[in-house]
């Protein structure tokens, strides 16, 4: 099926009044991009409970559709951690305020989508050369730069959720720092992703193999090291992948070159490969 794009003009969000989530201290920081000043507390162990957040309602339905989503327990719980701030975000300062019980897999994706920002700005929310209007009120295929070529570009309408699902996401060159969170991989539509020139670190997350319909993939010119993982053998439907101009290391395992059955585009180049 065809892509839709669609634009927007980045939208502030408004924090409702009376937040109330009971373990941690929320605050609103009115920096140029919204993000939630959290006072730690004892973070919650998930092997204690898979339902760490039992004394409130809403925050604790959250958390178990993410997790029901394929989101990480740990990584949820721990309120220094991208996926924390998403979660904090997305349950008491997201003017969308979308519904656990009847919009799951909406809610999963909109997380993944927060959690990949909060990973890649700093903390002052000076990260990103521009915003692309993430972490506005508005769904987030309107998540995009004035011009549409920046930010969510490239949507397709499930008709049986009626949810719009990311397929092309395009933040080259837009000041991203920080690792890749796993829940890139959440974005399960996703077909073309372009994450290059910019100054993300660490290595590549194994579980973007899983994302089967992925067909163009653009991460050169960072500082991405370690190998390129052998899940990765899955990607038959890859046919771009620029990889040049990293810190990536070690030889390439046969079987992954087996696996990518589609590929038309392979650069490798400026690697310790």
């Amino acid at each position: 099926p065809n892509s839709t794009f669609a634009t927007t003009t980045q939208i502030a969000p408004t924090p409702p009044t009376t937040p109330s989530p009971t373990d941690a201290s929320v605050t609103w920081s009115t920096t140029n991009n919204p993000r939630p000043n959290l006072t730690p507390s004892p973070t919650p162990s998930p092997s204690a409970s898979p339902t760490p957040f039992l004394n409130d309602s809403r925050l604790n339905d959250v958390y178990s559709v993410l997790l029901s989503g394929g989101g990480d327990a740990e990584a949820l719980a721990d309120t220094s951690s991208p996926q924390y701030e998403a979660l904090i975000w997305i349950t008491f300062f997201d003017g969308l305020q979308l519904n656990p019980m009847t919009q799951p897999d909406w809610l999963v994706q909109r997380h993944a989508l927060a959690t990949l920002y909060y990973a890649t700005a700093d903390p002052e929310g000076n990260g990103w050369s521009d915003k692309s209007g993430f972490l506005s009120d508005e769904p987030e295929c309107t998540w995009t730069a004035p011009g549409g070529k920046l930010g969510v570009t490239g949507c397709l309408n499930d008709e049986v959720t009626d949810m719009q699902q990311v397929t092309h996401l395009n933040l080259r060159y837009n000041g991203l720092a920080g690792t890749l969170p796993r829940e890139l991989t959440l974005l399960t539509d996703m077909q073309r992703l372009d994450l290059g020139l910019n100054s993300l670190r660490g290595g590549l997350p194994s579980s973007l193999g899983d994302l089967s319909r992925l067909e163009s993939l653009l991460l050169d010119t960072n500082e991405l090291n370690d190998r390129i993982p052998s899940r990765w053998r899955r990607l038959s439907t890859l046919a771009a992948l620029d990889l040049s101009r990293n810190e990536l290391t070690g030889s390439i395992i046969p079987g992954v070159f087996s696996g990518w059955q589609s590929m038309q585009t392979l650069r490798l180049n400026t690697n310790d490969l």
